[in-house]
């Protein structure tokens, strides 16, 4: 009864913490993407889409598309290479550029890296 007992308990923690782990994920990927910047980059593709900007909307969407993605794929690694913290940092600007076009902005490395 009492192995019975700490069995069940020790499930009990373990299904806790999965949990917790899951629930720490999904705030991390919260943090990582604004969901002000979200809202209004799905609204920026309805604007396009209902001005029939067609090449425009395509455009755009396929680099949101493109950005969650890499959002996604380095959510559960807790260091990804600078080059790719670049491009996603790249695609997440040129995004914003398309919706305030006098953005202005450059990357500059040491060399060597």
């Amino acid at each position: 009864y009492i192995r019975q007992t700490s069995l069940k308990r020790r499930a009990v923690e373990k299904a806790a913490s999965i949990h917790k782990m899951a629930e720490l994920e999904m705030q991390s990927l919260r943090s990582q993407l604004n969901p002000h910047f979200m809202f209004n980059s799905l609204n920026s593709i309805q604007t396009l889409i209902m001005t029939e900007q067609t090449d425009k909307s395509q455009s755009y969407l396929s680099r949101f598309a493109r950005l969650l993605r890499m959002l996604l794929e380095n959510a559960d690694k807790p260091f990804i290479p600078l080059q790719k913290e670049m491009d996603f940092l790249q695609l997440y600007l040129s995004l914003e550029s398309l919706r305030i076009p006098d953005l202005q902005y450059s990357f500059s490395t040491a060399p060597g890296l």
